[in-house]
């Protein structure tokens, strides 16, 4: 499995949370066993952490005039567009501010006869925060851009739109190509008190902007309603 996450800005730099939260994803994933080879970071800009080196991606990947989020779909259609998302291999994006907390197996997110992997919240919505896929995705991304661009607007109401209304022709059975994943890996660190008790355990991420305190605390110091400490302690000597 590859662990992909990505970057791109027009400053051509990070911004200031994420040269800190990236440092930390490779850190945390680097503890956890992945190796340097199999974490994939693309980027506008040179950058190396730790053994591993961005993937110099286009800054036209960039469109703020669609979404800040444009990037997640954009980059991975450039990726497959220069064949270098690898068939057989299965594929993890994720935001940087999305962290691993325990070990994920390719046989526990099973794609089987699927082509990706879309976690699902309890209100219908799907995340774009955290996708498992394979190389036979390329149309399903493909299919997400375009609608991105045709309709103006994000990456997540682009993924709705392809699964429910199959506005494009050759996507009319892209549901069956799909598995839902449970939150448990894209866990909100803000919807806690709603999302705990779906969650599978153990809980496989947790998402949030390091940042804003009350998140922060919710996260590592369980000061949340269920008073849960969400964090290992693995990780949160590594912060």
């Amino acid at each position: 499995m590859k662990n992909l996450m990505l970057f791109v800005h027009p400053s051509g730099d990070f911004l200031p949370e994420h040269k800190t939260s990236v440092k930390i994803a490779i850190d945390n994933s680097l503890d956890l066993g992945w190796k340097a080879s199999d974490i994939v970071l693309a980027t506008n800009f040179p950058y190396e952490y730790k053994g591993v080196r961005s993937l110099l991606v286009s800054s036209d990947n960039y469109d703020a005039d669609i979404s800040p989020w444009a990037p997640i779909i954009n980059v991975i259609v450039e990726l497959f567009e220069r064949g270098l998302i690898e068939k057989g291999e299965l594929y993890w994006y994720h935001d940087t501010d999305v962290y691993q907390l325990c070990g994920i197996t390719e046989s526990e997110i099973n794609l089987e006869k699927a082509d990706i992997g879309l976690v699902e919240w309890s209100n219908g919505h799907i995340s774009a925060s955290s996708i498992f896929f394979k190389e036979s995705a390329k149309d399903i991304f493909g299919w997400i851009k375009e609608i991105m661009y045709k309709y103006r607007i994000d990456e997540e109401p682009a993924i709705m739109k392809l699964l429910t209304n199959n506005p494009l022709p050759g996507s009319e059975n892209v549901h069956k190509r799909v598995k839902k994943l449970n939150i448990s890996y894209d866990f909100e660190m803000g919807y806690i008190n709603q999302h705990y008790h779906l969650s599978s355990k153990p809980v496989k991420t947790a998402h949030f902007h390091f940042t804003k305190d009350r998140l922060l605390d919710c996260a590592m110091y369980g000061k949340n309603r269920l008073k849960k400490v969400i964090l290992p302690e693995r990780l949160i000597k590594i912060s």
